[in-house]
């Protein structure tokens, strides 16, 4: 488990603690095929310097690309994340959209040929 820092106030003291982050995150289809809010692209930008759509683009490498989907999905509710803090992290992505998809296009079902459905 990799560890973040935050930090609490009490009587005017502030202590940092380390909060526990996951081993790993499961993010969507659909999630990943999201854009960040305006205001967590320019967080990015701050943490890394570089732009969203320069990170996940045809130029960014497949490390930026997967650390950068776990910094988006975590930042939601870790406002204070760190681009560090998700280097060590395994993104496992959930197929939840397979449901919604029309079972008759699914690949590797045998389709009948056009010529079934009208007597042709």
């Amino acid at each position: 488990m990799v560890d973040t820092l935050s930090s609490v106030s009490t009587n005017g003291d502030t202590l940092a603690t380390r909060r526990p982050l996951p081993e790993s995150v499961t993010v969507s289809i659909a999630e990943m095929q999201q854009f960040p809010s305006p205001g967590t692209q320019r967080a990015l930008k701050a943490e890394t310097g570089v732009d969203y759509l320069a990170m996940v683009g045809p130029n960014g490498d497949s490390a930026d690309r997967t650390q950068t989907q776990i910094w988006v999905h975590l930042r939601k509710t870790i406002r204070d994340l760190r681009w560090e803090d998700c280097a060590e992290i395994t993104l496992m992505i959930a197929d939840a959209d397979a449901a919604a998809l029309d079972p008759t296009r699914l690949s590797g079902s045998v389709l009948s040929p056009a010529s079934a459905d009208s007597g042709d």
